[in-house]
């Protein structure tokens, strides 16, 4: 009887320890890098709308490209804030240099805008294709090192994972083989 007991607190304890490897994979991990590429695709975005905006030759047009891109804006400042809750100690840094380019391309992006408002086409290229593009290019590089970091971080929990549910199945047979003996 007491032995019956202690198996089954066994058995639920190692239940208990994949549930939580599992938990964390999946909800921080996997979460994180979805939440980063959704993230570099709203970069992406904004980036070509503000090449549209280069090219657009009625007013209108440019309005509507800037309401767009000041939308794309207010959803990527929200996203970057509750991405937040995946940084670790490790991840502080590449996460701090994304929004340190992140407000550098936002900065940028008003002199490219500016530029290409003013028909001063030559500078709004110039623009794009040197500070905007590099910061551009710095805030996909974080972020391929960020998810980088999650792909490292899963893996090392699927690896836990395995290595619990070998302790428990381990455990679970010895804990069989001994009621048996104890039965006969």
């Amino acid at each position: 009887g007491i032995f019956s007991i202690v198996s089954n607190i066994i058995g639920l304890s190692n239940v208990r320890s994949v549930n939580k490897e599992a938990d964390q994979i999946a909800n921080n991990y996997l979460e994180s890098i979805s939440s980063m590429s959704k993230i570099q695709e709203d970069v992406q975005n904004i980036h070509q709308k503000a090449l549209s905006h280069i090219i657009a030759t009625k007013f209108e047009t440019m309005v509507t490209i800037v309401e767009e891109i000041d939308a794309d804006e207010a959803t990527l400042d929200a996203e970057l804030k509750e991405y937040q809750q995946y940084v670790t100690a490790d991840t502080a840094k590449q996460y701090n240099a994304i929004i340190e380019n992140y407000l550098l391309y936002k900065d940028t992006l008003k002199n490219l805008i500016a530029y290409s408002a003013n028909s001063e086409t030559s500078l709004a290229y110039q623009c794009a294709n040197n500070e905007f593009a590099d910061y551009g290019d710095a805030i996909r590089s974080n972020i391929d090192l960020l998810n980088e970091e999650a792909h490292t971080l899963a893996n090392e929990a699927k690896s836990n994972l395995s290595a619990t549910y070998r302790s428990a199945f381990i455990t679970n047979v010895f804990i069989i083989l001994i009621s048996m003996v104890l039965i006969v």
